[in-house]
């Protein structure tokens, strides 16, 4: 058997690495074929959920089906998620849920209504989330809101159907529109609670 000169030698490293890259290349170049490619849509979701998650607190003022307008303002810490009503009424958001801690006793479907209405963060940010993860469409259209040209971001699509209604010049939360079963129907116009 002949020996590979020196030449060779060096050479056949140099060959091997640059195979070896090409090789690996061109299964990277596939397999970002393969994925899917973020719209445009799902681009200004996901900017929508990251203003989203900068919300300390915001108040508003929500009308729902069968019960009087109030004033309801939502703050953030920690791992939860405050609702205080200006009916005395508090309710609590975390991982496990929404649930209803003061006030006159209300029905579930009522507090998660009073929730969304709210626009707590914690519940649009997880709903949203599900929506982009599970290739949903988010956002819903355009719209003006009170002179404001707005997009209408579809948060849920289970009953309760929830539309959160954002400015279009810098995303901020201008109001949420709710469509649910049971005859729940709501409305609520949201302002900075800085």
């Amino acid at each position: 058997m002949r020996r590979l000169g020196a030449g060779a030698r060096l050479v056949a490293p140099l060959l091997v690495g640059t195979v070896m890259a090409t090789l690996i290349a061109a299964a990277a170049l596939a397999l970002q074929a393969t994925l899917r490619r973020p719209t445009s849509a799902d681009a200004l979701a996901l900017r929508v959920v990251s203003e989203l998650q900068r919300i300390g607190s915001i108040s508003s003022v929500e009308s729902l089906s069968s019960i009087p307008s109030v004033r309801a303002r939502c703050s953030s810490r920690g791992k939860r998620d405050t609702v205080i009503l200006s009916d005395g009424s508090r309710l609590v958001i975390d991982p496990g849920g929404v649930r209803q801690k003061r006030g006159v006793w209300r029905r579930q479907v009522l507090v998660d209504a009073e929730a969304r209405l709210a626009a707590c963060p914690r519940l649009f940010v997880g709903d949203l989330s599900r929506r982009l993860f599970a290739g949903k469409r988010v956002i819903d259209g355009n719209l003006i809101f009170d002179g404001v040209p707005a997009y209408r971001v579809r948060v849920d699509s289970q009953p309760p159907t929830v539309f959160l209604i954002v400015s279009r010049r810098d995303l901020t939360p201008l109001a949420v529109r709710l469509r649910g079963g049971r005859g729940v129907r709501g409305a609520s116009r949201l302002f900075d609670a800085g």
